[in-house]
């Protein structure tokens, strides 16, 4: 990884979680790092007219490194804006009823799925992911420490730590491959 100290750049790598691993709670999956967005159909007015309302959006991650060829990196700031390729889709309405999983995330999230009369909402939800060893980008500024001096693991050795920079407000990360592939 050539990376000045002190630089803003893209870097490019596998993610590895560095204790655990988390599960998604949608598709029910391991990964590094998830997304979810649900979103109510809404009508407005006129039967025929509707929009989509966000009822419930969560981000989780473990603390994962970014691999790249043995060169680790770690983003060591809260203030990420991230950019999850959504991997699975659901949907409920008046003929589908949500799947136990479904149920159980609206449930620890206090939403009900039903309207007081017993009929199910028009719901969507997205999951997005970032499965292990998945290869992602993040851009952001750089600064190498040693891997304890970021609560890691000493076997990473020296790990370039990103963050943000005074021009930017966040730390960019994607999975999506025409990020990932632009260099």
């Amino acid at each position: 990884m050539d990376f000045k100290n002190k630089e803003t750049a893209k870097i490019i790598g596998k993610a590895e979680p560095v204790n655990k691993v988390i599960t998604a709670p949608l598709s029910g999956t391991q990964c590094c790092h998830y997304y979810i967005k649900v979103q109510k159909k809404v009508y407005t007015g006129n039967s025929r007219q509707y929009h989509w309302a966000t009822v419930i959006e969560e981000e989780v991650m473990t603390d994962y490194v970014i691999n790249d060829n043995g060169h680790y990196a770690f983003i060591s700031d809260d203030n990420i804006e991230s950019h999850i390729v959504r991997d699975v889709k659901f949907k409920s309405d008046l003929f589908e009823n949500p799947t136990e999983e479904l149920k159980q995330f609206l449930k620890e999230h206090n939403y009900n799925s039903k309207y007081w009369i017993g009929l199910n909402k028009t719901l969507r939800y997205y999951e997005g992911k970032i499965d292990v060893n998945e290869k992602i980008a993040v851009l952001g500024k750089g600064e190498w420490l040693h891997a304890t001096e970021l609560d890691l693991p000493e076997s990473y050795g020296k790990v370039l730590s990103i963050s943000t920079d005074e021009k930017k407000k966040y730390v960019y990360l994607s999975d999506d491959k025409s990020v990932i592939n632009k260099r």
